[in-house]
């Protein structure tokens, strides 16, 4: 979750970022994000890559992002949310585990 980033235009037109703890409507419906990718197939450590919201509402890449962002936090939520990856998921017995490069064994 610490790999994500919102960003929304002020009143004054400046693109702001927004908090971590701002409320649901106001992630799902932000302007664009930045995603942090730790390590790539091509080998680059630390990219980032920004993202413009393109105004649909179930298409939009950044809407999505921000559900997905909201889901977590509201199912797990806790100041140690920020250190969990964005792409989690459960097994069928309910353990949770992070996408990675790395089969589990």
């Amino acid at each position: 979750m610490k790999d994500v980033t919102f960003f929304l235009m002020d009143e004054h037109g400046k693109i702001r970022q927004m908090s971590r703890l701002a409320l649901d409507e106001e992630i799902i419906g932000t302007q664009s994000s930045i995603l942090t990718l730790g390590n790539q197939k091509n080998g680059w450590k630390g990219a980032s890559i920004h993202h413009e919201c393109i105004g649909d509402p179930i298409f939009c890449p950044i809407r999505t992002l921000g559900r997905k962002y909201c889901h977590i936090w509201r199912h797990i939520g806790g100041e140690w949310v920020t250190h969990l990856h964005l792409l989690v998921y459960y097994t069928p017995d309910g353990m949770r585990k992070n996408v990675s490069a790395k089969p589990d064994n």
